[in-house]
């Protein structure tokens, strides 16, 4: 909300009566429930006449949740028992119960053990040791491949003890003796397994899942096992995720999960994140995905990522629908990391350094050849060249005057390497009653420019609390601190400014600096010295404070097998402070033309220095309160789940602007001596949303699959008459591989599934069915000619948007799932087809002007559908020491316009309706004119001069003249419509090596166009001289000379040709490429070793990451953004780490 906007203010207060006697009417039974849970079942009450001790020991355990362990035969089956306590603690009801029957018992954790009553001893007889009551087993797990297994859970069946796994797969578990016969073993993706207790080491290879698929995966508001998902979904788990260290989580993901499209366009730290969407754009507004860590709506780009456990993507309406309001184009979830009850604390360090560079950026023109190339470019345009044979020599060799020089501008900003450090260090285990996780990180990413830099600092602690057996509570609490520092000049594409475009701009043929003081060159008021600008222009900092913290208790209703009730409250709050110091700072510049230098304040700065200082305050709440039901009575598989949610945002925001400073060692607001004008801002928001949604999932022999969801929203953004939405899906699966007729010998699972459903996005400025006003803000009434000190109130927007409501998208998903060959290989395969429509548009320029302005400028009146489909295949073996795995990945989506507004005379070549979003329009360029013949016969051009070498472009309607209307579609949009990758895996007995090719296609990048404010123009890269700056190698070489004619560029020249700066085809490439994304390689040292040092695991690894790529642009980064003035290179960087565990 702007701050010179005052609008009317809906009453919070009687909203806040309603939310609350809503929440009340669903959630005060479970609060009651749930916090009367920690008094239930502390004492025991029962009558029982004539019964088996087995029958009063099973009313125990449902009232306590204790298990028993004994051996039956110690309960004879003909005695009974007649037995009334009431409000008795357990071991006095104990004692009643056993002693009738010659039994004691022990009580260990939330076991109880029943034995023979001890004979009394004599006075000489000796005791009973306690270590015979006890036995162990130990041993390792691990997959098919010989990889150790990590956090699988070894339990003994039938009772609560168990442990889990430790890094190199070790367990080690003791329990009563006679207390189990059977050891069981469970993880996510493998096949159960079970083993007789055993006194020797257990060696458990573990299977990956297969007909019984125990894989488990995070869906909306829960997990489900893979086999019973019937919505499109994908996820990743950490290791494979954190394979090779990057800085953000976003760029980690690329090509590893089928659906998602992501595209880097900088390598700026604290900026380098992807933009991602989820199978592409369904709109042409906001097509972002949702985005949740832990449950609640947060970015994770800045998340630690040795704090994941796993990320997934939600891609269909059936997984998507639960979340509804901003659900419409997918859902991106992100857990994190939790501990586990295995008796024991891991300790676990690791770090990484990494050494980055540019992927690729063009070499600019050295001094000498920049003076040949600038004469020759001034011949051309029919002017003199400025440097004469002496001063190109002197460039050459060295000027005794000092004037000319030979300076490489790019290679003096850009550092030889930037140094990013990441350090993780973690304790996490617990027992039966308590598991946590705690982790505090650091990660500070260097730039290649000097003062560019990201710092990171962040702690989290995840902790669950078995309070009782039926209830328990999970907290989370996690802190982050971001420090982004910059130049005073932004370092940003399309800011002249940049120390980037500087350093492009400023002229290789002088020294760096001249009588002792730096040196620039510019056109005009121009003054280009890079180094100056990143060093001396003052600071850009953005510090970020972030807490966020969840609350989750959950009650296991008791008498009701599988039913819960729980309720889910967080409360987020973050602060961010920018400070922005311009200083002045004084240059030499050279003039080219006269050959002298002048001192001259540096362009972009004024006399006196100035501050701009500005914060921001946000804080999120959310509760939710839940039932959840799930059971399985003989083959039926029966789930269900009820929660509302509600989320609140409040945030306010202030600035202020301040110059001439007294002392700029001392950049505070205090010190400066004079305010600027109207800098003194302040605004402030609160938004509202609440839900309800609902899950009902039914599940036959787990062969047939049926899933309902829906979702209830309401958002403030509308008018009350359409601010609610509802959402609903149904999805369907069927298990082929269990039916009797599918019988095959090299399928072993095989599940097709389908679903249907409408997703909703409030996807719209809030209070639009509103009147806005806002005060000018200078005085505007005059009465003669002398104007009166007074402002004036007006309307900002026409005619209120009374009935606007949400844009919905309909989504058809089918897919198959399928592992062959003894689990060898498996398969997903997914197809679908979105159709969203009421997307918000603007009316502007419809309707006659004889209605003025008396008319909405916006309506719900659009449409775009999407298709597409996504692959994944996997392929794993063992072959003795040797193991391997293939994994790879291919999307496609392609969306289309169906409905948009337009003027109603647009050429039909022009017409959007029936194409892709995204794409360009521009001039079809035929080539290069060749002949005085071909300039004097072509149709007037669009603007500028039409030489020899410059671009032809082709009269589209035939009229004679080339205008706007002669504009076709001449380039895709930047972003791919495919997206592909492939990730071999090997590992020979410590040795861990692999790699991962990723690729993009039917998408194109411009090297030269359209600007973001509507501007057709050139750039620096496809240019020569352009902004009166240097040129790249290839740009000059490739340019059309008369000794060139066959040029990849326009004729080679210094001035300014408007003709050849309209958006061509002749400036598209094609933007499809394979990359090397990331290789690592890891050696763990031998456990005999680290057995000595008193480590679980030492692993040393060496990584990269964005090593080499082929594509259609030789010299710039095939993601660059498409109009890349300044625009930071993406990096390069080499890896090398530690991790270590004890």
């Amino acid at each position: 909300m702007k701050s010179n906007t005052h609008i009317y203010r809906i009453p919070w207060r009687l909203m806040r009566k309603k939310w609350r006697h809503s929440l009340l009417m669903f959630s005060v039974v479970i609060c009651y429930t749930l916090f009367s849970a920690f008094s239930y079942g502390q004492r025991i009450t029962f009558t029982y006449k004539n019964v088996s001790l087995e029958q009063v020991l099973n009313h125990i355990k449902k009232s306590t949740g204790y298990d028993f362990l004994y051996n039956s035969k110690l309960i004879p089956n003909n005695k009974r028992i007649t037995l009334s306590v009431k409000d008795a603690d357990l071991e006095s009801v104990l004692d009643q119960c056993l002693a009738p029957f010659q039994l004691s018992y022990e009580i260990q954790d939330k076991t109880v053990l029943i034995r023979p009553a001890a004979k009394q001893a004599s006075a000489n007889q000796p005791s009973i040791m306690t270590a015979q009551t006890q036995q162990s087993v130990q041993g390792t797990v691990k997959d098919a491949q010989g990889q150790p297994i990590q956090n699988v859970t070894v339990r003994i069946k039938g009772t609560s003890i168990q442990t889990k796994t430790d890094q190199q797969g070790n367990f080690q578990l003791t329990f009563p003796a006679g207390g189990g016969s059977t050891v069981e073993f469970t993880s996510i993706g493998f096949a159960t397994q079970e083993r007789p207790v055993s006194t020797a080491a257990m060696q458990i290879i573990l299977e990956a899942a297969t007909d019984e698929i125990d894989e488990v995966v995070v869906v909306g508001y829960g997990a489900q096992k893979k086999i019973h998902v019937t919505g499109s979904v994908a996820q990743i788990n950490q290791e494979e995720l954190t394979r090779a260290p990057m800085t953000n989580v976003s760029n980690m993901l690329t090509g590893k999960l089928p659906g998602l499209i992501s595209r880097q366009t900088s390598g700026l730290p604290g900026s380098d994140q992807a933009n991602m969407t989820i199978r592409g754009f369904g709109t042409f507004n906001d097509s972002s995905p949702l985005l949740l860590v832990d449950g609640v709506e947060r970015p994770f780009n800045n998340i630690d990522p040795s704090d994941i456990e796993s990320v997934t993507i939600l891609k269909d309406a059936a997984a998507a629908a639960v979340y509804g309001v901003k659900a419409a184009h997918g859902v991106i979830l992100v857990k994190t990391k939790r501990g586990s009850a295995n008796d024991d604390v891991t300790i676990r360090y690791n770090n990484s350094f990494s050494f980055s560079n540019n992927t690729r950026f063009p070499e600019f023109l050295n001094g000498v050849d920049y003076a040949k190339w600038h004469n020759r470019a001034r011949e051309l345009d029919g002017s003199n060249g400025y440097f004469s044979d002496e001063d190109i020599e002197k460039i050459k060799n060295g000027d005794p005057d000092g004037k000319l020089g030979n300076t490489d501008w790019l290679g003096l900003l850009f550092k030889d390497y930037g140094l990013n450090k990441q350090h993780n260090i973690s304790a996490y285990g617990g027992n039966q009653k308590t598991q946590y996780y705690i982790s505090a990180g650091l990660m500070d990413q260097d730039g290649i420019v000097p003062n560019a830099s990201f710092k990171r600092y962040n702690v989290r602690s995840n902790v669950d609390v078995n309070i009782r057996n039926e209830v328990k509570l999970a907290i989370n609490v996690a802190g982050r601190k971001e420090d982004i520092a910059h130049p005073g000049f932004a370092i940003a594409p399309n800011n002249g400014y940049n120390p980037i475009t500087q350093a492009i701009r400023a002229l290789p043929i002088i020294p760096d600096t001249y009588n002792d003081i730096p040196t620039a060159t510019g056109s005009s008021a121009s003054t280009w010295n890079p180094i100056m600008a990143a060093n001396e222009s003052g600071f850009n900092k953005n510090n970020r404070y972030v807490f966020e913290s969840s609350l989750d208790l959950s009650y296991e209703i008791p008498y009701i097998d599988g039913l819960r009730a729980s309720i889910f409250g967080n409360y987020d709050h973050n602060f961010t402070e920018n400070r922005n110091f311009l200083q002045s700072y004084y240059l030499n510049k050279y003039n080219v033309a006269t050959g002298q230098y002048v001192r001259a304040r540096a362009d972009g700065t004024s006399e006196l220095s100035s501050l701009f200082q500005g914060s921001s305050n946000g804080a999120l709440m959310t509760v939710r309160p839940t039932l959840q039901y799930d059971t399985k009575i003989n083959n039926h598989s029966i789930g269900a789940l009820f929660l509302y949610e509600y989320r609140q945002t409040r945030g306010s925001s202030f600035q202020a602007s301040r110059r001439d400073f007294l002392i700029n060692d001392i950049p505070e607001l205090s010190f400066a001596q004079e305010d600027v004008a109207n800098s003194i801002r302040g605004s402030s928001t609160q938004t509202k949303i609440a839900g309800y949604v609902g899950r009902f999932n039914y599940g036959y022999a787990d062969k047939y699959l049926a899933e309902f969801s829906f979702r209830y929203d309401g958002s403030y953004k509308f008018h009350t008459d359409h601010r609610w939405g509802f959402f609903p899906s149904l999805s369907l699966g069927w298990v082929l591989s269990k039916e009797n007729f599918f019988q095959s010998d090299k399928v072993d699972y095989l599940k097709l599934r389908m679903s249907a459903g409408e997703l909703g996005k409030d996807n719209l400025e809030a209070f639009l069915y509103k009147s806005f006003f806002a005060f000018t803000t200078t005085p505007v009434y005059a009465f003669g000619t002398s104007p009166l000190a007074n402002y004036a109130l007006y309307a900002t927007n026409s005619v209120p948007s009374f009935d606007l409501t949400w844009e919905k998208t309909r989504v058809i998903n089918a897919g198959a799932e399928a592992t062959l060959f003894n689990g060898k290989l498996n398969a997903e395969f997914d197809v679908f087809y979105k159709y969203t429509y009421d997307i918000l548009q603007g009316i502007a320029g419809v309707y006659p002007p004889s209605i003025s302005n008396n008319y909405r400028t916006l309506e719900n009146s659009g449409e775009v559908s999407a298709r597409g489909f996504e692959l994944a295949l996997t392929h794993s073996n063992r072959i003795n020491d040797f193991g391997y795995s293939i994994k790879g990945n291919l999307s496609w989506a392609r969306n289309k316009v169906l409905k948009r507004t337009q003027s109603e005379n647009v050429p039909s070549w022009q017409n959007i309706i029936g194409q892709p979003l995204g794409g360009v329009y521009g001039f079809e360029a035929l080539g290069l004119y060749q002949t005085q013949e071909q300039i004097d016969n072509r149709p007037t051009g669009p603007g500028g001069v039409q030489r020899l070498g410059d671009l032809m472009y082709n009269d589209y309607n035939g009229d004679g003249k080339i205008d706007t209307y002669d504009q076709v579609r001449i380039a895709r949009s930047a972003t791919p419509e495919m997206m592909f990758a492939l990730a071999p895996d090997f590992s020979w007995k410590n040795l861990h090596f692999g790699f991962q090719l990723q690729g993009a296609a039917i998408s194109n990048v411009l090297i030269s166009g359209l600007y973001p404010n509507g501007t057709m123009d050139q750039t620096e890269f496809a240019r020569a001289f352009y902004g009166g700056g240097n040129a790249p190698y290839y740009l000059v070489e490739g340019s059309w000379t008369p000794e060139n004619t066959n040029a990849k560029y326009p004729r080679l020249g210094e001035a300014w040709n408007g003709n050849n700066g309209w958006t061509s085809s002749w400036w598209v490439y094609n933007g499809a490429y394979l990359r090397l994304r990331q290789a690592y390689l890891a050696y763990s040292l031998p456990k005999q070793v680290i057995e000595k040092l008193r480590f679980k695991e030492v692993k040393l690894s060496v990584s990269g990451n964005n090593l080499f790529t082929f594509d259609y642009l030789k010299y710039m980064d095939p993601e660059m953004p498409s109009n890349n003035n300044g625009y930071y290179p993406q990096q390069r960087t080499i890896n090398f780490g530690i991790d270590v565990s004890f």
